[in-house]
């Protein structure tokens, strides 16, 4: 992000929002492909740049970790075929990191977005048991 920042400066705003409790591992390179399209699809992509949020925060024994960005978003189709990995113009990294979730946690990647304004990416991490 740092690199990015410094890259992008006054088209790029970072927001992190950590709770204390929000403590977790997670798989490696997990986030890193949520960050990057949010950067790269939603916020670069328009002329003016825009705000990429980060949060994580704990509810009941589950932890959640939000990508938001104020970029060009993206109709329910795109979101559905990129899931699905059915999308010809996509990539295959947010329908990894979705069959990742599935796998190894059961969840899905939580999406959602309105053209214009913007996207939330959710990945939902259930404490305890044997996971990871």
């Amino acid at each position: 992000m740092s690199i990015e920042q410094a890259r992008f400066s006054e088209r790029l705003e970072v927001v992190f929002d950590i709770e204390a409790d929000a403590e977790c591992l997670v798989p490696p390179l997990i986030l890193q492909p949520i960050v990057k399209n949010a950067l790269k699809h939603g916020i670069m992509s328009t002329k003016l740049g825009g705000k990429l949020e980060i949060h994580a925060y704990k509810e009941n024994q589950t932890i959640y970790i939000q990508v938001k960005d104020n970029g060009v978003g993206m109709t329910q189709e795109k979101i559905k075929g990129i899931l699905e990995g059915s999308d010809p113009t996509a990539g295959i990294g947010i329908t990894n990191v979705n069959n990742r979730l599935k796998s190894i946690y059961g969840t899905s990647l939580q999406i959602e977005s309105q053209v214009n304004l913007g996207t939330s990416m959710v990945l939902i991490f259930p404490l305890g048991g044997d996971v990871l």
